[in-house]
């Protein structure tokens, strides 16, 4: 087997692994591009850690031989699973995850959605053209996750080990 999913996870959590290095070190740097450098190192991170989670999902078709190229989410991957007539422990212990509101990959996913959540303003009919809005370009930023971002990553990096650990024994 190519095992090309396994290399795209592990590739994934070593680049998140590298930017919390950095997010580290922006964090304490006190610069006057402290804030910007912080924003893109979390927006960076929250990638990553996306990619290797989408990644480890095809992983685990690769792994039960099921169409990989169709996984993109967990309804995908459990979707694939059960027109092959199987149901494995990696995909429920999923699922207990996304349904527990306040769970890290919950939280993983929140953060990654944030990276993508500015919408533009609308102009109203009293707004003219000319006039310059304020937009919020971090939505959500209030209401940030609980967890850190290193929390998140030491909570996915875990749950592969050990589910990769588990496939193996089998």
């Amino acid at each position: 087997m190519a095992e090309q999913y396994t290399n795209r996870t592990n590739r994934a959590l070593s680049f998140a692994r590298i930017q919390l290095k950095q997010l580290e070190q922006a964090a304490e740097s006190g610069g006057w591009s402290q804030e910007l450098e912080v924003g893109a190192f979390e927006a960076g991170i929250a990638f990553h850690l996306a990619v290797a989670l989408h990644a480890y999902r095809r992983e685990i078709a690769e792994r039960y031989s099921l169409p990989t190229e169709s996984i993109e989410t967990l309804e995908d991957l459990i979707a694939a699973q059960q027109t092959q007539g199987q149901s494995t422990s990696e995909a429920t212990e999923f699922e207990v995850l996304a349904e527990t509101p306040d769970s890290w990959l919950n939280q993983l996913e929140q953060r990654y959605a944030q990276c993508w959540g500015a919408t533009p303003a609308k102009l109203s009919h009293t707004q003219s053209t000319s006039e310059i809005s304020l937009v919020q370009i971090e939505p959500g930023r209030s209401n940030a996750p609980k967890l850190p971002l290193s929390t998140l990553y030491s909570e996915l990096y875990s749950l592969i080990s050990r589910q990769r650990a588990a496939m193996q024994e089998w």
